[in-house]
């Protein structure tokens, strides 16, 4: 992690600040109206959870578990559906708000965090010797992640910087900002984890629409099956090492073959890259003819992808041996466009298909 811009979303007319996450799901308050959205980081979608136009402006936004809480003239409490569930008196400007398990902290607009027990809300209890001062004057927005504080500097003009800090206002790590006039920020837990739904299975081998086997294992590989990785929120997941993925291979329909039913995927690319992409080759162990399907695991996970394979062989009988018989088959196919013998897949069984089928004459288990 190094403050490197993965995604963005634009929004018109929207003035976010304060940033909150709840099972996983970032929030986000809006200052220029009285709401929450919820961010969709797939899509950057907004669904709108508090629609409150009694008041005017949210500029901080906490969560307790159960409630969240928006300082507007009072501290506003609300249930998880954006329900109003009451009001406490207060009377501070806020610029972010964070519950760290036992404490509601907010950064106010004089460059204090407020340490505030809600325990018999709607009374308010500051428990003044937790008070600190946050990195620079210029932080904005405020998040808990179990451990640290996380604010942003909000610069006019300049790149401000993102900051994660102790309890005493400790810097423990900083990155640049990525943007202007930066408000808050947090991270997204458990993302480093492999989504079915996110992730996919591409076949793209330019010269050939399908897999050719010899029953010896030594075939063409086709080049490649392409896996893509993602996470949940979508963004691609880099560094999986080669090592943590394994294939399956199943026969499908009038799929025949001879002995064992199976592939070996040999890795291209040692690890996925900043797209999430990884490219093995495959090739054939054994004679097959008919369509495969691929399921592809990482780390554990299986993806929903199943992209099918079509198959031919030398071994044309599928009897475990490139022989006369074989040769008898492919004479008959010579000239037409059948495609057990087309083995170059270009649709048409010609001398480059013979002279691919003579160079595995004799092969076999």
């Amino acid at each position: 992690m190094d403050g490197s811009v993965i995604t963005y979303f634009e929004y018109d007319f929207y003035y976010f600040a304060d940033l909150e996450v709840v099972n996983n799901e970032v929030y986000v308050a809006e200052a220029f109206a009285p709401r929450v959205y919820k961010i969709d980081l797939r899509t950057g979608d907004l669904e709108l959870i508090i629609d409150d136009w009694s008041l005017y402006y949210f500029y901080d936004l906490g969560f307790d578990g159960t409630y969240f809480y928006v300082t507007e003239w009072d501290l506003n409490r609300y249930d998880i559906n954006g329900n109003f569930d009451g009001r406490a008196s207060f009377d501070e400007d806020v610029m972010g708000s964070a519950w760290d398990g036992r404490y509601l902290w907010m950064l106010n607009d004089v460059n204090q965090i407020k340490c505030w027990n809600l325990s018999r809300w709607p009374s308010l209890t500051e428990i003044p010797g937790n008070m600190f001062t946050p990195p620079t004057p210029q932080c904005r927005g405020l998040w808990f992640d179990g451990h640290y504080f996380w604010t942003a500097e909000s610069i006019d003009g300049v790149l401000g910087k993102i900051y994660q800090f102790d309890y005493d206002g400790t810097i423990i790590n900083q990155w640049l900002a990525p943007a202007f006039r930066g408000w808050s920020a947090c991270i997204v837990k458990g993302t480093t984890t492999p989504d079915p739904d996110q992730s996919y299975v591409t076949l793209t081998d330019e010269s050939y629409t399908g897999l050719t086997t010899c029953p010896a294992g030594d075939g063409p590989p086709y080049q490649f099956v392409q896996i893509t990785v993602k996470n949940v929120n979508g963004y691609p997941l880099a560094g999986i090492p080669a090592s943590s993925f394994a294939f399956t291979v199943s026969p499908i329909g009038a799929t025949q073959w001879y002995g064992i039913c199976s592939c070996t995927f040999t890795a291209v690319d040692p690890e996925t890259n900043t797209n999430g992409e990884i490219r093995f080759a495959i090739a054939g162990d054994t004679a097959i003819f008919g369509n495969i399907t691929i399921a592809v695991t990482v780390d554990g996970v299986s993806l929903n992808d199943l992209d099918v394979l079509p198959c031919n062989s030398f071994d044309l009988n599928i009897d475990g041996s490139v022989n006369l018989i074989d040769f008898g088959m492919f004479a008959g196919d010579y000239l037409g466009t059948a495609h057990r013998s087309d083995y170059n897949w270009d649709g048409i069984v010609n001398l480059i298909d013979f002279g691919m089928f003579a160079s595995h004459y004799c092969h076999g288990r």
